[in-house]
């Protein structure tokens, strides 16, 4: 599935971070799978005013959304500048300047509709910890491109359907 708009609310207040994390490992049992992994920090750069983290494996990041929470979204969210609240798993806590890894609250997926995951995990990790690049040969790396799998799938069942119907 791609990014959903999970709030349309724009948080304005800037909170100040003071410890943060080079290396964050995010593990997403169910929903989309394919942005687990490790991330690290991009220095030098902080859409929102907040902190941003890229994908070791993958075209996705973990930033502050517009609306104050922290989300990982794809090439689309980039394409905006991160000037987004949508995202493929976000933390439905606004964050206060509090990093992804140190925010309670539950973190949601999309797949099939918004689904609070209490298995989503965010935690700050050693560089040591990161795969080597050999590891990652074969995983996705960008999102899935939504209109052409949903038109597959109805082009299957509309088969089905037909075929059920003869």
């Amino acid at each position: 599935m791609g990014s959903l708009l999970c709030q349309e609310n724009v948080v304005s207040r800037r909170h100040e971070i003071d410890i943060i994390p080079q290396i964050l490992e995010v593990k997403v049992p169910r929903g989309p799978r394919w942005i687990s992994g490790f991330y690290t920090l991009v220095n030098g750069t902080m859409p929102n005013g907040y902190p941003l983290w890229k994908s070791t494996h993958a075209d996705v990041w973990i930033f502050s959304m517009t609306n104050g929470k922290w989300g990982i979204g794809g090439h689309h969210q980039q394409g905006e500048g991160f000037l987004s609240g949508a995202a493929y798993v976000f933390n439905d806590t606004v964050h206060e300047g509090l990093t992804p890894d140190r925010l309670p609250g539950q973190w949601l997926h999309n797949q099939p509709a918004w689904t609070p995951d209490s298995g989503i995990i965010c935690r700050q990790a050693d560089a040591s910890a990161i795969p080597p690049e050999s590891e990652n040969v074969g995983k996705r790396t960008r999102a899935p491109k939504d209109p052409s799998r949903i038109r597959r799938a109805s082009t299957r069942e509309k088969e089905k359907e037909e075929k059920d119907n003869s």
